[in-house]
Formats: C-alpha cells, structure tokens, sequence
C-alpha cells in the first residue's frame, strides 16, 4: 500500500509522455493511493499527442567526456531537480542537433546537465547563453502535436571572483569556504580562503550570484554574505563572460569566528577584544553561550582594572583550593586583595565553578568601589526579593543600567553568566565609568 505518482511514457512516438491525469508537470499530478493487497480502480488517462523541440547548440563548453542530460522544469517557481518533469539522458553527442520527442503540451524551462561530469545544470534563454539561474530562464510554450526548433547557446566558463576575508580587526581569515550561489539558491561553486584571506572562485558561468563564507566543519562557524551580512534579497555579485569580479571582501562581524555579525551582544565582544581583555582560543573561537568560571571573571576584572602595572601576587595563596601554580592566580589573588571577593566559610573559592549572575552583580559592585547606594524596598526582579542575598548589588546593577529584567520580569540570579553576558555588563560598567578599562 501506499501513494504513488503516475507516469506514462507510451513505447511509440507519436503520443506524449505525461503525469496522471494528463499533466506534462511533475506538479500537476494527482497521487494515486493504494490500499495494503488492494486493488484502485478508474485511473485511466488519455494521452495527448507528442510534440518535439529540436535543440541546435551553438559554443559548447562541456569538454567531451560525455553527453549532456536533458529535462523540463516547471515554468515558474524554483526548479530544484525533484520538480523536472520530462528526463531524457544521453541526450546525443555534442555539436549535433539534440530532439526531445514525446513532449506533452505545456509551458517549461529547458534544463542540461550531466551529474555524472560534474555539470551543473544550465537553464536555456532564448537568443542568449544559458545560465545557472532558473529565474532568468526563457519559458517554452509547447503546442500539442507541434515541432520547434531552437538555438541553444552554450556560455563560455572561466569567470572568476576573488577577495579577501578578513576579521573586524583587519586580520586574514584562512581555511574558510567561500561560495558563489545562483539566485534560486540550488546552484553553487566554492573555494577555500588561503592564509592571508584571499580566495578566488573560479570556473564560473556568467551570472549573478551571492557570495558567502562558511567555516570549514559545522561546527565551528556560520555564514554571512558580502556586502549585507544575511542573505540578500537579489544576488548582488555579477560575473560577466570570462571576466574576474574583484573586490568582493568580506569582514567577519569580530575577532572570534563563532561571533555571528548583528549576533546578541557582538558589539560587547568585540569591545572585549579591542580593550584586550580577551583573545580568540586556539581555535579563533570565544564561546558566547559557555558559562563562565570565577577564575576566568577575576581575570576579565583584573586586566579591566589595569592592575597588571602595580600589582603582584602573594607567595601564598588567600584560598585554599588556589595554589600559586595554577592558571590564574595572580588574578584570583588580586581580587581578594582588592576586597572583590573573600575565602568562603570552607576556605576556598571555587576557580571552576561557574558565576552566578547573584554574584556577577557582586563582584562589579565592589569592583566599583562599593559606592553607597540605598536599595529599593520593592524589587525590579520578579525573581529576588527584599533580603536576598546580594539583593542590593543586584538593583545596584538594575540601577546603573547595566542590566534590566527580562521580557518575564526576572534576572534569574542563580543562572551562570553566559560569556556574552559577562562581556555586556564588562562593557556597560566601562561605559559608565564604575570600572576600569
């Protein structure tokens, strides 16, 4: 049992291949549903009588390893190959005369290609070169019972398009994949970026294309597009006979290759960058959505702060579970000195954990300087409440405005800070003046 699409493609040549119920499109057909070991009766058809297009080509570029494939796809709307509705494969040798018999009545694209070479397919326009683009396609209106002939003009490849990706801060970004898409978005060549960023996407059709970067695995990067960052809504990137397009640069939107441009709190990162606070990983990455670790947030406070200049660190440690050898400790230890934070009732301070954000609202008030400052008797937050801890610090932060209540209201104190949180409230105290940096 089951759905199923019906085609008739009649053994003589006079009559017309089609879709039931008499539909030259894959669109058009109705499906057919059969019971499990039953039998569905009625679906009968009449077929209408064949017409033929006969294709000259005129310049073809293919280079003689093998035929070309030929389809119809549908005259309007994408044409991805699910929707072709006629296939003839091996559509004869190259140079000859090409006939596509038992052609239904209807109106079409005329697609080529041959998946097996690693053509892509091309859309025919009448009096013009094909294109990779079924929106610039000539529509074939086919007569029942009809012949025509048309002149079917191959496009000369070698197009190219180069430019550069680079960083916001002006450094190359290699290893990336750059591609050239066609405007129905099924169609695309790509290339890799080099070391110092630049990439040129060659073997190129004449076209309009939009042209973007991806990281090289998917898990460690995004796409943005040249010259609008998203998508556009028109390809805005123009390749014309075998000329090279230039110039076509790309910036990613930070430092960090896993900080999308227009992303939350990207400006915030990249201020991040920029005051050297922080730097990409090993793998050009930040991790916007990684908790935070309270040994990570004294250093993020301590270099805001300047203390590098002025400060060293203590022979033995304030805290129990620090010792001078690891990751850190001159930041953790400056932070105790600086009265930002002390040793628990345990002794300790728990480098790995991540901070809260209760404590996030903390640390920049004493980091501040503990200004005075009288706390509300009604909480902005519906999520603390009078004689919380750190219910002060908190509207202290709400104060400032360096954070404000979510769309329900609450500020979710015991939720780690995510690292692009951490970098908003840095930026906002530093803009405010209630901090260094």
């Amino acid at each position: 049992g089951g759905s199923y699409v019906l085609w008739f493609k009649p053994s003589n040549s006079w009559q017309a291949a089609e879709f039931y119920p008499n539909s030259g499109e894959r669109g058009g057909a109705s499906a057919v549903s059969v019971a499990p070991a039953g039998t569905t009766q009625g679906v009968d058809d009449v077929l209408d009588p064949a017409s033929t297009i006969q294709l000259a080509v005129d310049g073809w570029y293919w280079d003689g390893t093998g035929t070309p494939d030929f389809a119809l796809a549908p005259a309007t709307g994408p044409a991805p190959p699910s929707s072709w509705a006629y296939v003839l494969a091996n559509g004869g040798a190259l140079g000859s005369p090409i006939t596509l018999p038992q052609v239904h009545a209807g109106a079409y694209r005329i697609v080529m290609w041959n998946a097996e070479h690693g053509w892509l397919p091309q859309f025919y326009r009448d009096s013009a070169a094909t294109t990779v683009s079924a929106d610039d396609a000539t529509v074939v209106t086919v007569r029942a019972d009809s012949w025509q002939s048309l002149q079917l003009v191959a496009p000369q490849v070698g197009g190219q398009i180069q430019g550069t990706v680079r960083t916001a801060a002006g450094a190359a970004v290699g290893g990336w994949y750059v591609k050239a898409q066609s405007s129905d978005g099924f169609q695309y060549y790509d290339t890799t970026t080099e070391q110092n960023g630049n990439y040129a996407i060659t073997g190129l059709p004449a076209g309009r294309y939009s042209v973007y970067f991806d990281a090289p695995d998917s898990t460690s990067g995004w796409d943005a597009y040249y010259g609008t960052g998203t998508a556009p809504d028109e390809p805005n990137v123009e390749v014309a006979g075998t000329g090279t397009t230039t110039g076509i640069d790309i910036t990613v939107g930070t430092t960090f290759r896993d900080v999308q441009p227009q992303a939350a709190f990207e400006a915030d990162i990249a201020w991040l960058g920029a005051q050297g606070l922080t730097r990409p990983g090993a793998d050009g990455r930040f991790g916007p959505g990684a908790p935070i670790q309270r040994a990570a947030m004294a250093a993020f406070l301590y270099r805001a702060a300047g203390a590098a200049a002025t400060y060293t660190a203590p022979a033995s440690s304030p805290f129990g579970d620090v010792t001078p050898s690891d990751p850190f400790y001159t930041e953790m230890a400056w932070l105790a000195s600086s009265g930002v934070t002390q040793p628990g009732s345990d002794g300790k301070f728990g480098p790995s954990s991540p901070v809260t954000r209760a404590a996030m609202a903390a640390f920049l008030y004493r980091d501040a300087g503990s200004p005075t400052y009288d706390a509300p008797a009604t909480s902005p937050f519906a999520d603390v409440a009078v004689g919380d801890a750190f219910y002060k610090e908190m509207c202290w932060l709400y104060a400032q405005g360096i954070t404000k209540p979510g769309s329900d209201l609450r500020f979710g104190p015991d939720d780690p800070v995510r690292r692009e949180a951490m970098a908003a409230f840095l930026h906002r105290a530093a803009t405010a003046g209630l901090i260094g940096a």
